[in-house]
């Protein structure tokens, strides 16, 4: 009590003692000391230090090659932090300004060598769930300030910036206030972040929005203006207020958006028909695309590929390649390259070649390099004659689609398209599938800074702004999100599979589906009322069985009245992704049951 009181003293004589570094708003104080050392992080109203890990916790590091370094010094000058790294021949300068709600860095420039700037590191003993009477978020204020955690609660404050993306500018608020002022501070936080493109329909917003409690129906293809009344029926029979418009080949082609003339020959304008006979039901209408995919038989790959493409590297021709050749030989190594492929493995058979595509069934482990058995002029494309030199791009492919190159104007232009359909045919809702394949854009370790550049793109573009969702969940993501989170349907273990859901749904979990939080974390969040994100809660995506094959289990009266007392408990939404038309409710009488 005696330290602490000397410590305010001193603040408020406008100094502070040589051997520590104090930052504060009008909620929590922070210290660290002039060795780097974090030494506490206190709420103000209870005195209650949350500091974890003190023996080994040091408020930055960097990081360079495969070695990391912790600030050893950090000096104050006015506003300004200088973190020292000795080993490392690296000086960070970060700027402070201290908020009466929070406290933003900003990272103005580093001197040396590095990678990864980790700018703010304070690992926090809190639980990060809304029953605590204290709440702490790191909030990253642009795109390329990178913070691990989720919003609205989290369990360590810390942020980085990258040389890849630029270390100027690079900015984070730090919070830390009573619960029940989380959101009431991320919103004034929000508001004034010019780099955040702003939604007032998720995030920080979601909670107050009817869109995210909503429970919808998914459709595949069958949605007409023929259909329209039969699919407000279902929805009327079974409570739901919402249709999901599944995207692939049923709808559209991924990435062009051309949709299927023979369904819907008036093209979007149809769509508009649609949302508008929907609106006057009190449904809405939400648009689930595959991102930044691209369909093989879009016109952005045949007959004339485009060159923004993306690819996993490129190769260089060793010899020039004739009409009738089926063997590329290239300069670099193939060695490491794999002719394996599936739906969820991120790799293709697939080369560009000028406007030429081609398929190669093996490669050469050793030299002359060589991609083998190769099908020229695929996918509709010309049989064409290259000279040596040119280049050869081994594009990227997952789902069975290829993607947009991530740097490339065609990834703002797909971003942009997504846009303009909504707001041109006047859709509720915006759910991006297979955005989980941003892995694959930049690395695994910069998966969280093109995804959300994709997510920015869109969500500047829309007139107005709607709620989204998405497979995925890096920390922009947030802003934007207006439920969370749907997983994958089970076909077993029905009633554990809602208790797990459950818990994954309160957690910051977002391994969609994969998630094993057993039984101590599941009774810990089951009580819980909300969860560590401030979303709404969705129990979707669900499908009914029957004994369809000896791996999926029947889907009983009693499991069904296990998730619905689950969703009254919780407040929470469920998305069907089929079973409730006619011709099924007839063949199957179990799930006309279960429907009702």
């Amino acid at each position: 009590m005696l330290l602490r009181l000397f410590l305010c003293l001193l603040v408020l004589a406008g100094c502070q003692p040589a051997d520590r570094i104090i930052l504060q708003t009008d909620t929590y104080t922070y210290i660290f000391g002039s060795d780097g050392r974090n030494i506490s992080f206190t709420d103000k109203s209870s005195g209650k230090d949350y500091l974890a890990g003190k023996e080994a916790s040091y408020a930055a590091f960097v990081e360079a090659g495969d070695k990391s370094y912790a600030v050893d010094r950090v000096e104050k000058s006015g506003t300004q932090l200088l973190y020292h790294f000795t080993d490392a021949q690296v000086t960070g300068y970060v700027t402070v300004e201290e908020k009466g709600s929070h406290v933003v860095l900003r990272v103005d420039s580093l001197k040396g060598s590095a990678d990864r700037f980790v700018f703010l590191n304070i690992p926090l003993s809190l639980e990060a769930v809304p029953d605590e009477p204290f709440a702490a978020c790191a909030l990253s204020l642009n795109l390329h300030t990178h913070v691990e955690q989720l919003p609205a609660l989290q369990t360590h404050l810390w942020s980085a910036a990258y040389e890849r993306f630029g270390w100027q500018d690079a900015s984070v608020a730090v919070i830390g206030v009573p619960q029940d002022e989380i959101l009431p501070v991320i919103r004034e936080v929000v508001q004034n972040a010019e780099d955040i493109p702003f939604s007032d329909k998720g995030g920080a917003w979601a909670l107050s929005n009817k869109e995210g409690y909503g429970s919808y129906l998914m459709d595949f293809g069958s949605l007409t203006l023929q259909t329209v009344d039969e699919w407000i029926a279902r929805c009327d029979s079974l409570g739901f207020n919402q249709i999901a418009i599944h995207g692939a080949n049923a709808f559209f082609k991924n990435g062009d958006f051309e949709l299927r003339e023979d369904r819907w020959p008036g093209g979007w304008s149809d769509f508009k028909k649609i949302n508008a006979r929907l609106h006057e039901a009190g449904i809405s209408s939400i648009l689930l695309t595959y991102a930044y995919f691209i369909d093989k038989s879009s016109k952005l790959v045949t007959p004339v590929p485009h060159p923004d493409l993306g690819y996993f590297r490129s190769f260089t021709l060793a010899q020039p390649l004739g009409p009738e050749d089926t063997e590329i030989e290239v300069i670099e190594s193939t060695a490491d390259v794999s002719p394996i492929v599936g739906y969820f493995i991120q790799n293709s058979i697939t080369l560009r070649i000028g406007e030429e595509l081609v398929e190669f069934t093996g490669v050469t482990k050793q030299p002359p390099y060589r991609f083998t058995g190769v099908k020229r002029g695929v996918l509709g494309t010309r049989v064409k004659s290259h000279p040596s030199g040119e280049k050869a791009f081994h594009l990227q492919q997952m789902f069975g689609q290829f993607v947009a190159g991530p740097d490339t104007q065609l990834f703002k232009d797909i971003a942009r398209r997504t846009a303009e359909i909504i707001n041109e045919n006047n859709f509720d809702g915006l759910y991006l599938d297979a955005i989980d394949g941003n892995n694959m854009l930049g690395g695994k370790e910069n998966a969280w800074y093109y995804g959300s550049k994709f997510v920015f793109e869109i969500a500047r573009h829309l007139k107005p702004m709607v709620g989204m969702e998405m497979c995925d969940m890096p920390h922009h993501y947030w802003h934007y999100s207006s439920r969370w989170q749907a997983w994958d349907r089970a076909v077993r273990g029905y009633k554990r599979f809602v208790d797990v859901h459950m818990a994954a749904l309160k957690s910051d979990d977002h391994r969609h589906g994969e998630w094993i939080g057993y039984t101590k974390t599941i009774d810990r969040l089951a009580p819980v009322k909300g969860g560590r994100l401030m979303l709404p809660l969705h129990m979707g995506w669900w499908g009914n069985s029957t004994w369809e094959s000896p791996q999926v289990e029947t889907t009983f009266p009693d499991d069904m009245e296990y998730l619905l007392a689950k969703m009254i408990g919780n407040d929470a939404g469920l998305s069907m992704l089929g079973g409730m038309d006619e011709n099924t409710l007839n063949e199957k009488p179990l799930f006309r049951k279960l429907a009702a």
